[in-house]
Parts: structure tokens; C-alpha cells; sequence
């Protein structure tokens, strides 16, 4: 069963930069910067101290959301603070490659998974702290046992422009992917498999479909379209487990060879990229470091954003690539819009544009006034902070910076 969704904003999905590349597996970082949360500023303990040597998937350190893994071997060269790109400090530890490999670059024996019951799996992910991703648009989540999961949404939607990620692991990655729904069959006995999946390019998920037999999945077709990606546009039910190729590759790998999140995929793209690509990338990398290796000057003439042109930040000072980094952009300043905010000339662009129906001007201007927010406080929980309205503001409002700052501060 198939069935088309029409989108609410087309956007050109910049696919041509990175299509005919494959994936590409990024350098091995000569220091890895490791953080104890992801966006959590305070928290959890290293395990380690200056100094120390560690292995290759070493537990290093128990954050906020669980353990945290050394992605290489070496030595402790620093345990100190970092300002990570929402602007939050976190505690880091910096590791200085040294020793050998146990794991990358070697032949591994598969584990048999598919004997075990879903109790051990779920164990396993607790234990080895896998985070999942809905898509890049929202923050990571645990895979919770308690669930009752009747459909599994696969997401290979675009989270924003720029993002291929979906695109290079259907094609290169099919068989993990193929690999991480059955796990998680395994796990919840859904009643359905859907894909939602863009209608062009055409036949990119081919070949993770055709590994289905008939009547066991549906496909939902969608045209190119943000921020159809969202986990709440695919899916309202509390039944419904959406989840994205990235996750799926990343469940893959750690029930097959008990690899902790210790790479991320990530896009480098847009027009200060002299090679845009998909990369396979360590996590601790930092990011002056990859962008160095794909041939982007360090003149600053252009704007390094981190994550997505509508949603991302704007990276003022260096930082390290994380388990949930999808996408490192370097964009013109033509392309970044820069402009100084002016007054609100109520063109209600902003409300034209928001997929799920909000006031963006108006829950903005009702965070200046703290006694009338409280009826506006709905409108602020139904945003996906998806950046639509500060994008398409003639008047250069920083609608999504104050919602998410809002957010934070309760």
C-alpha cells in the first residue's frame, strides 16, 4: 500500500553537490574531544584523568544519558571545559591518538543476534547507552523496553537542505539498515513497517524495500518538502516508533559486532566545499579538522554552520563532531542572510509558513510580555523548532533563538 503526502514548503534538496560521491571515510583524528552529554551542560564523571591511557571503545566517562566510549586509542591530554554550538558549556576530555586499533580496520565475527531475545538486546543497548534519532531535526532518545510499538515509521526523508545523509545510506549502507528494522522487530513485534520516502530521486530505497516480503511494509511517498522529516508530521500516535537511517545503520553495528556509537555519518557540504561529501566520521573530531580535510579555506569569508541551513547554529568558535552531528554546512554570506532585525511589519509570512498552524510573531512578542505568556504556552510546545519562521522573516527575527531559549529556561 502506498499512499502521497503534498508538502507545505518545497525546497531545493542541494543533492547535486554530494550525489555522485559515495560514502567516504573521513581521517582518523590525531586528538578526539569527547563531551559527557549532548547539549547538557552539567552532569555525569569522567573515569579517567590526564594522563591515562585508554583503548579503542573504552568506557571513559558516564554522562547525563549514560556511558561515553573513547572512539580511538591514546592518552589523556586534558580534561577541561568546552562551549558546545547551542551555546551550552560541557566538560570534555581530549584524547591524543597513540597505540593500536582492537577494532577498526580488522576483521570481526558477527555476533549471532538474531538467536537472542529481546530482553538481552534491550540489555545490550542499555549498556552500550545507544541513542536513536527520530531525524536530525530532534534530539536523541533510548529505545524504551516498556513500549508498546504497533507501526516502526522509517525515516528516509531529508531532514534539511544540503542533509544527503538518507540518500548515501540507502544506497551504501542497505544491508545495516535492512539489518537495525529486524532488530527492531525483534524488539517490539510491530505490526507494520512504513517508509517514508521522497519520491525523487527516484528508486534511492530501492534496494532496502525489495529486502521486505509483500504485505509486510507500506510506503508513504512524499515530495521534496520540509520539515516533513519531523517525527510529529510522520506520526502522532504514542504507538508509532520513528526512527532514521543513521540510527538504524548505528543499532546494526552494535548488535552484530557490539560497537558502541563511536562514528557519525555526516554531510560537508554547500558552497564553500571544495569536495562535498558524506563522510564517515569519528566522534571527537574536531571540526576545523574535517572541514581542513575537505578542502575549505580557513579565510572566513564563509559562515561554518552546524547542522541544517533553517535549524543549524552558527559555529563562532571550534567544537567536536558528536554521535548525533549530521551535517557540517559552509555557506556564502549571501546564502546565510545576515541582516541586522528590524520591526515587525506583519506580513505574516512566519504564519503562512509554519507546518503545524502557530503564531510565530505573536508567541514571540507574548515572551516579552510575561504576564500574558501563560495562554501562548501550547503554541510554544506544538513548535517543532524547525526554523521556517526566522527563515522567511523579511524582517530578520529571531522567532526560533527565543523559542529555544525559552524551552531551555523552563
Amino acid at each position: 500500500m502506498t499512499r502521497h503526502m503534498e508538502s507545505r514548503l518545497k525546497i531545493d534538496p542541494f543533492l547535486e553537490l554530494t550525489q555522485r560521491h559515495g560514502l567516504v571515510n573521513a581521517a582518523l583524528p590525531q586528538v578526539a574531544v569527547l563531551t559527557l552529554g549532548l547539549n547538557v551542560g552539567t552532569g555525569g564523571e569522567w573515569l579517567i584523568k590526564t594522563g591515562d591511557w585508554v583503548e579503542e571503545e573504552q568506557i571513559i566517562g558516564q554522562g547525563p544519558q549514560g556511558r561515553v566510549f573513547s572512539p580511538i586509542p591514546g592518552r589523556v591530554v586534558k580534561v577541561t571545559s568546552m562551549v558546545l554550538p547551542d551555546g551550552t558549556e560541557s566538560t570534555v576530555a581530549a584524547i591524543a591518538l597513540e597505540g593500536a586499533f582492537k577494532r577498526t580496520g580488522k576483521s570481526v565475527n558477527p555476533q549471532p543476534w538474531e538467536e537472542w531475545n529481546s530482553t538481552r538486546l534491550f540489555e545490550m543497548l542499555e549498556y552500550y547507552n545507544f541513542l536513536a534519532t527520530s531525524s536530525a531535526l530532534e534530539p536523541p532518545f533510548h529505545l524504551d523496553p516498556r513500549a508498546r510499538i504497533k507501526k516502526v515509521i522509517v525515516n528516509l526523508l531529508q531532514p534539511e537542505p544540503y542533509q544527503t545523509n538518507w540518500y548515501h545510506l540507502c544506497l551504501y549502507e542497505d544491508q545495516n539498515i535492512v539489518t537495525g528494522i529486524k532488530i527492531l522487530k525483534k524488539l517490539y513485534s510491530p505490526e507494520v513497517i512504513e517508509f517514508a520516502v521522497h519520491k525523487r530521486p527516484k528508486d534511492y530505497a530501492a534496494r532496502v524495500i525489495s529486502k521486505f516480503g509483500s504485505g509486510t511494509y507500506t510506503v508513504t511517498w512524499h515530495d521534496a518538502e520540509y520539515p516533513a522529516a519531523h517525527s510529529k508530521l510522520l506520526s502522532n500516535s504514542e504507538t508509532s516508533l520513528v526512527i532514521d537511517a543513521d540510527s538504524l545503520v548505528a543499532l546494526s553495528l552494535l548488535a552484530r559486532y557490539s560497537r558502541p556509537q563511536v562514528e557519525s555519518f555526516v554531510t560537508v557540504s554547500g558552497s564553500g566545499v571544495a569536495q562535498p561529501k558524506v563522510y564517515r566520521v569519528k566522534v571527537g573530531t574536531l571540526v576545523s579538522n574535517l572541514l581542513e580535510e575537505c578542502g575549505v579555506s580557513s579565510s572566513g569569508e564563509h559562515s561554518v554552520i552546524w547542522g541544517g541551513p533553517f535549524s543549524g547554529y552558527r559555529l563562532q568558535t571550534d567544537t567536536m563532531i558528536t554521535i548525533t552531528t549530521r551535517s557540517i554546512l559552509v555557506l556564502n554570506p549571501h546564502e546565510t542572510r545576515i541582516a541586522e532585525q528590524q520591526p515587525c511589519i506583519r506580513c505574516s509570512a512566519c504564519v503562512d509558513s509554519c507546518p503545524v498552524g502557530i503564531n510565530p510573531i505573536r508567541l514571540f512578542e507574548g515572551l516579552e510580555v510575561k504576564d500574558g505568556f501563560q495562554e501562548l504556552r501550547p503554541e510554544l510546545q506544538r513548535c517543532l523548532e524547525c526554523g521556517i519562521c526566522s527563515s522567511v522573516c523579511p524582517s530578520r527575527i529571531p522567532l526560533l533563538q527565543r523559542f529555544r531559549q525559552e524551552r531551555r529556561n523552563q
